[in-house]
């Protein structure tokens, strides 16, 4: 007689074992478990077939066969093959010296230097989507990439060439984009998705004329502000601003060493005019460059108080990398309720570039020990400043220039400093005035605006004549001014209570019932099956409930941004071309925001299998109408029922070419298997769709009943495609046709069991996944009963 048990700490009290057992072997007790939900037991043991079936079914892998607990044995192996890498890997990083790509003397324009300074640090992915100013960038680095074993990719937009960055940091390539103002103002989302797992990675503005569309070919300096607060959250950045073309090569090459110092995206800001901009550049035949730290078993994230970065892995390290958009603590483990992980995060985040100021400072001081007027200001337009500064001394007007290399962190105290000497300061620029009150807040003097907002260069007869007027008006006459004060983190010393740190754990956070648990099942198991090294699988998600799986997984993973799953996985692929990738996707996180991204990424074709699961609505923001809402279905922002046709996200796939494509059941556990281990052999993308219904919202609205009914009924929906043809319209109004997508031979079809559950050619039917209703209340399609 077989052995079954139930773990009652994970059971949240939900019917599947009980009800979709063939041999009835639970039954339900009155007895009350941890979770506040009546537990479930075995009581006919001889009855049990052993087909396993109940553990496929339970979402939180609760139930142990014999002793055994499907999920459990996967972790415990991760676990295993974890402590073997660390043993076998060793340390890595640091600084070398290396020969440079293009040494000597050379005449080039500010993108094509900036481009030779990235190879020459290191970069081996380029992501970019085309925009004046910066094509020349993408050109250039079209034509290199390959010939130094690199990888060149155009994207779709700019947000997805970050994502692709992301990816391909993670799997430990030095990466770059270039855009400008409209395409960086795209990417806010995801640098700050790169800001909290601390991405190394390199961003090219080349500003030109804005707002919006603005003078495309102008030129300015109108992302200042925008650089220092691109993304949500207020975190630290680096930003570098060269104003000459030697100095664009030399900031290229020390924006990817302090990246990869201190794990962080650095922002390099070019503009229009330096860009195009053709001058003499002498590279040296070596550099020196920074490749991140990493120390094997070393935590991925660092909170502790006197650290200034951690230790960073790759994906395919064997360390079971976790990245997550949400908080997480210093293993990656996502803790979005923890208020204490958050502001440790967020505080080491800051601390590691605020308590670096003096090293990060980088400024360059012309005339200015007597200077009664100094002048601040960083870009191409220093270069007027100076012209103006030489010819002004000429005439006898003491003035200086203050130039910023390094934009970010701000040099506060050596503004402080000139500023208490000289009588006023000027801060010429060109835009309507915004380093203008960034200096302002450190200055002792009073600061002088002069703005430029046309597109055009700042003319320096402007800027002298302007310092030839009486500025005896703007002159401080008085005691210095208050140097305001800052926050400072070395004096964070604010008293936490100390709780244990969480790990890994099969546990799910899933509402009882969910089909993802099952989903988690399978893919286990087919990756067992398949025989798939765990070192060599990235799990990739978006945002809503399916984006929490990969958390719960024993292999490196990532839950990314909304709608980006696929260029981030596009980043991995490309950089390790031998990981198995998975990404798993909601329907509303697939083909609502992330629709674009999603077909482009099926018609890239890369070897990937993608896995979207569709369940109706928008399950975790509350039940919204999502693209695959049925006809007449209520939601929460449809409660009369929707009135569009849902996305036939098969036929969308088909339609992009794609050489596997699939839909399956969440009620048919072993079959999804199947499907899953055959799509993992698929030589090209393979995409599944697995419906499996959102009980909480979908599910109460539409009035499907309790997670083994709506899985019965789900089962009565689909129909081979054999027993479609002998039933007559008005039969298969409530059935949803399935079968196999025989394009061109792309795959070929062995086991016929798939055939009543891999999709071929979508029903052109409106009544898109209509669940049968039950027998006592029939429903039209509006949702009225009659």
């Amino acid at each position: 007689m077989i052995e079954i048990n139930i773990n009652q700490e994970r059971c949240k009290g939900c019917d599947l074992c009980l009800n979709l057992c063939p041999k009835k072997v639970f039954e339900e007790s009155d007895e009350i478990g941890k979770q506040g939900f009546k537990i479930r037991k075995p009581i006919n043991f001889e009855e049990c077939s052993k087909c396993g079936l109940c553990q496929y079914f339970c979402p939180e892998g609760a139930i142990a066969l014999d002793g055994k607990f499907l999920i459990s044995d996967s972790w415990e192996k991760a676990q295993k093959l974890k402590e073997i890498a660390i043993n076998q890997n060793v340390s890595r990083g640091g600084w070398k010296t290396i020969k440079t790509y293009f040494p000597g003397n050379h005449f080039v324009s500010g993108n094509i230097a900036c481009v030779w300074g990235a190879i020459d640090a290191g970069c081996k992915m380029f992501a970019g989507y085309p925009i004046t100013p910066a094509n020349e960038q993408s050109f250039e680095m079209e034509r290199l990439m390959p010939k130094i074993g690199g990888i060149f990719i155009q994207m779709e937009n700019e947000d997805s060439s970050l994502a692709v960055l992301c990816g391909a940091s993670l799997s430990g390539a030095k990466s770059m984009t270039a855009t400008s103002g409209p395409g960086f103002s795209r990417m806010s989302e995801n640098l700050s998705f790169a800001l909290i797992n601390e991405l190394p990675m390199v961003i090219v503005n080349v500003q030109r004329t804005g707002p919006s569309t603005g003078r495309p070919t102008g030129t300015g300096s109108g992302e200042i502000r925008e650089a220092r607060w691109s993304s949500h959250g207020g975190t630290e950045h680096i930003v570098l601003y060269p104003s000459t073309i030697q100095e664009i090569y030399n900031s290229t090459v020390k924006a990817f060493n302090l990246s990869e110092e201190f794990r962080v995206p650095v922002i390099l800001m070019l503009e229009a005019s330096n860009a195009h901009l053709q001058e003499n550049v002498e590279i040296p035949e070596e550099i020196n460059v920074f490749d991140r730290i990493y120390f094997p078993g070393d935590p991925v994230f660092g909170f502790e108080k006197n650290s200034i970065v951690s230790s960073m892995p790759k994906y395919g390290d064997g360390e079971i990398l976790k990245v997550s958009g949400l908080t997480h603590n210093r293993w990656g483990v996502p803790c979005p309720d923890d208020a204490q992980v958050h502001e440790e995060m967020v505080e080491h985040q800051r601390r590691k570039i605020i308590c670096s100021a003096d090293y990060l400072t980088d400024i360059d001081e012309y005339l200015l020990e007597d200077a009664e007027i100094m002048i601040v200001a960083c870009g191409h337009t220093t270069r007027s400043i100076k012209w103006a500064i030489d010819r002004a001394r000429e005439k006898g007007i003491k003035v200086g220039m203050f130039k910023l290399n390094i934009l970010y962190p701000f040099p506060e105290k050596k503004i402080e400093k000139w500023s208490k000497q000289a009588k006023c300061v000027l801060v010429p620029e060109m835009n309507q005035g915004q380093l203008f009150y960034i200096v302002r807040e450190s200055s002792c003097s009073p600061v002088i605006s002069l703005p430029q907002p046309d597109g055009e260069n700042i003319d320096p007869r402007r800027i002298l004549k302007f310092l030839e007027r009486d500025l005896t008006k703007y002159y401080r006459q008085s005691l210095p001014m208050c140097f305001p004060t800052f926050y400072n983190p070395l004096e964070w010393q604010k008293e936490k209570e100390e709780k244990e740190e969480k790990v890994f754990t099969p546990d799910t956070i899933f509402c009882p019932g969910c089909g993802l648990g099952i989903l988690r099942n399978c893919l286990l198991e087919a990756i067992d099956e398949a025989n798939i090294d765990f070192k060599k699988i990235v799990a990739v998600s978006g945002i809503g409930c399916t984006s929490r799986l990969p958390n719960h997984l024993p292999f490196d993973s990532a839950n990314t941004t909304h709608g980006y799953p696929m260029p981030f996985a596009t980043g991995v692929k490309l950089v390790n071309p031998d990981s198995q990738v998975i990404v798993i996707s909601g329907d509303g996180d697939s083909f609502s925001i992330g629709a674009g991204q999603m077909l482009h990424g099926i018609k890239r074709d890369m070897p990937m299998v993608v896995i979207c699961v569709n369940n109706s609505n928008f399950g975790m923001t509350g039940g919204q109408v999502a693209p695959t809402t049925p006809l007449g279905a209520k939601t929460s922002t449809t409660p009369f029922g929707s009135r569009s046709k849902p996305f036939d996200l098969i036929g969308l796939a088909l339609a992009s070419n794609v050489k596997f494509a699939a839909r399956c059941l969440i009620s048919k556990p072993v079959m999804l298997k199947k499907v899953l281990k055959q799509a993992m052999n698929t030589d090209g993308l393979a995409f599944i769709e697995v419906i499996s219904p959102c009980l909480t919202y979908y599910g109460k609205r539409n009035k499907l009943g309790t997670p083994s009914q709506t899985y019965d009924r789900l089962d009565q929906s689909y129909i081979s495609k054999t027993k479609a043809k002998k039933l007559s319209y008005e039969e298969m109004k409530e059935k949803f046709e399935t079968g196999f997508p025989f394009r061109k031979n792309d795959v070929e079809i062995v086991d016929q069991e798939l055939l009543h559950l891999i999709y071929g050619k979508f029903s052109s039917l409106p009544e898109y996944m209509s669940f049968v209703p039950n027998k006592q209340k029939k429903q039209n399609f509006s949702g009225e009963e009659k």
